[in-house]
């Protein structure tokens, strides 16, 4: 059996294209944090920083939440009311379903927004 070499066989066949010289690797962090810095998002710069945009952003997330979750408990409540038919009391809908709720989903936000944001300023 003898080997045939494929040294003859790219001599015959030249690149069209010269390879592409590379300037620098940019890992896909790198490439995020540019991007969000190119569209106006800046790190937070110090702690009292990264606790207040904690703060707003469980703010938010436990404004939205309490609404969604009463909206949700008020329709289950219409919904037991008219197959039992009985007037359910609506009022338990904000005291033991939206209100807790809230809390849990603002405690929540806040740990999970305050990881994230402290992540952010450590980044270099």
């Amino acid at each position: 059996m003898t080997r045939v070499s494929s040294a003859p066989l790219l001599q015959c066949y030249p690149t069209i294209m010269p390879s592409l010289p590379m300037k620098e690797i940019r890992i896909p962090s790198q490439l995020d944090r540019e991007e969000r810095e190119r569209r106006g998002f800046r790190p937070p710069k110090s702690l009292p920083t990264v606790l207040l945009r904690a703060t707003y952003t469980a703010l938010i997330t436990g404004v939205i939440s309490f609404f969604v979750l009463t909206a949700i408990s008020i329709a289950a409540l219409a919904v037991f009311g008219l197959v039992s038919n009985s007037t359910p009391n609506f009022p338990n809908a904000y005291k033991y379903v939206g209100a807790p709720g809230a809390v849990l989903v603002f405690v929540a936000g806040w740990i999970a927004a305050f990881v994230v944001f402290r992540r952010e300023m450590r980044a270099p």
